[in-house]
């Protein structure tokens, strides 16, 4: 991603125990990109995919 994005806070991290080395982390962004979350997608620890998403829609990440 050449754009910077601020990360404003973490919205959830987990699951605490990896599922098969995975796990996710969803950050609320700054202006002027409010309305996007950041979703890194971890395996064993390394980043495996970062990418934006609507901010309103990342808790059905973390339900599946």
């Amino acid at each position: 991603m050449a754009e910077q994005y601020v990360v404003d806070e973490i919205a959830f991290e987990g699951p605490k125990e990896p599922d098969r080395g995975y796990t996710v982390r969803a950050s609320y962004l700054k202006e002027p990109h409010k309305g996007d979350a950041i979703i890194e997608i971890f395996k064993d620890g390394n980043l495996l995919r970062r990418f934006l998403f609507p901010a309103y829609k990342i808790w059905n990440i973390s339900a599946h």
